[in-house]
Protein backbone atom coordinates (compact mmCIF):
# COMPACT_ATOMS: atom_id res chain seq x y z
CA UNK A 1 0.00 0.00 0.00
CA UNK A 2 2.77 1.99 1.24
CA UNK A 3 3.99 1.67 -3.08
CA UNK A 4 0.65 4.02 -4.10
CA UNK A 5 0.75 6.22 -1.31
CA UNK A 6 -3.06 5.01 0.04
CA UNK A 7 -4.32 3.12 2.86
CA UNK A 8 -7.11 1.97 0.80
CA UNK A 9 -6.19 -0.98 -1.81
CA UNK A 10 -8.84 -3.17 -3.49
CA UNK A 11 -7.29 -6.20 -5.96
CA UNK A 12 -10.29 -6.67 -8.02
CA UNK A 13 -10.55 -9.79 -9.81
CA UNK A 14 -13.25 -10.44 -12.68
CA UNK A 15 -13.77 -14.16 -13.54
CA UNK A 16 -15.06 -15.92 -16.49
CA UNK A 17 -17.54 -18.13 -14.34
CA UNK A 18 -18.25 -19.05 -11.24
CA UNK A 19 -16.24 -21.79 -10.47
CA UNK A 20 -13.17 -19.62 -11.20
CA UNK A 21 -14.20 -16.82 -8.61
CA UNK A 22 -14.50 -20.26 -6.22
CA UNK A 23 -10.92 -21.60 -7.29
CA UNK A 24 -8.92 -18.18 -7.19
CA UNK A 25 -10.67 -17.51 -3.54
CA UNK A 26 -9.54 -20.35 -2.74
CA UNK A 27 -6.07 -20.09 -3.66
CA UNK A 28 -5.62 -16.88 -2.49
CA UNK A 29 -6.83 -17.78 0.44
CA UNK A 30 -4.25 -20.52 0.94
CA UNK A 31 -1.28 -18.33 -0.93
CA UNK A 32 -2.19 -15.47 1.61
CA UNK A 33 -2.64 -18.52 4.50
CA UNK A 34 0.92 -19.99 3.71
CA UNK A 35 2.80 -16.36 3.72
CA UNK A 36 1.13 -15.80 7.37
CA UNK A 37 -0.73 -13.20 5.67
CA UNK A 38 -4.34 -13.86 6.04
CA UNK A 39 -4.80 -10.19 6.89
CA UNK A 40 -4.64 -8.75 3.50
CA UNK A 41 -7.54 -11.13 2.32
CA UNK A 42 -9.94 -8.36 3.36
CA UNK A 43 -8.69 -6.73 -0.10
CA UNK A 44 -9.01 -9.43 -2.41
CA UNK A 45 -12.49 -9.45 -4.37
CA UNK A 46 -13.81 -11.42 -7.09
CA UNK A 47 -16.58 -11.44 -9.45
CA UNK A 48 -17.56 -13.10 -12.78
CA UNK A 49 -19.73 -10.41 -13.28
CA UNK A 50 -19.26 -8.59 -16.73
CA UNK A 51 -18.65 -4.96 -16.59
CA UNK A 52 -20.36 -4.45 -20.59
CA UNK A 53 -23.38 -6.52 -20.13
CA UNK A 54 -24.47 -5.12 -16.87
CA UNK A 55 -21.71 -1.84 -15.90
CA UNK A 56 -24.44 -0.67 -13.11
CA UNK A 57 -24.11 -4.49 -11.44
CA UNK A 58 -20.49 -4.93 -11.99
CA UNK A 59 -20.08 -1.96 -10.12
CA UNK A 60 -22.92 -1.06 -7.15
CA UNK A 61 -24.36 -4.30 -6.77
CA UNK A 62 -23.81 -6.87 -3.98
CA UNK A 63 -21.38 -8.79 -6.69
CA UNK A 64 -18.26 -9.65 -5.54
CA UNK A 65 -16.70 -12.19 -3.04
CA UNK A 66 -14.74 -11.82 -0.41
CA UNK A 67 -11.62 -14.40 -0.34
CA UNK A 68 -11.47 -14.75 3.32
CA UNK A 69 -15.38 -14.71 4.00
CA UNK A 70 -17.04 -15.63 0.85
CA UNK A 71 -19.59 -12.82 1.70
CA UNK A 72 -21.27 -11.12 -1.15
CA UNK A 73 -19.81 -7.45 -1.26
CA UNK A 74 -20.39 -4.31 -3.94
CA UNK A 75 -17.55 -3.11 -5.83
CA UNK A 76 -18.06 0.56 -5.33
CA UNK A 77 -20.91 2.09 -1.94
CA UNK A 78 -23.76 3.47 -3.14
CA UNK A 79 -23.94 7.29 -2.25
CA UNK A 80 -26.44 8.22 0.74
CA UNK A 81 -30.34 9.05 -0.41
CA UNK A 82 -30.72 12.91 -0.62
CA UNK A 83 -31.37 14.49 2.68
CA UNK A 84 -28.78 12.14 4.59
CA UNK A 85 -25.79 13.91 5.80
CA UNK A 86 -22.97 11.86 5.22
CA UNK A 87 -20.24 13.49 3.31
CA UNK A 88 -19.50 12.16 0.09
CA UNK A 89 -16.46 14.31 -1.13
CA UNK A 90 -15.14 16.80 0.28
CA UNK A 91 -12.24 19.16 -1.42
CA UNK A 92 -9.34 19.60 1.02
Amino acid sequence: MEAFETDNVTIAVVCPDSSRVAQLSEWTMRELTARSTQEYAQLFLFTSESPVVNPERFFLDQAWVQADTGEAVSLVDFPPASGESEVVFQSP
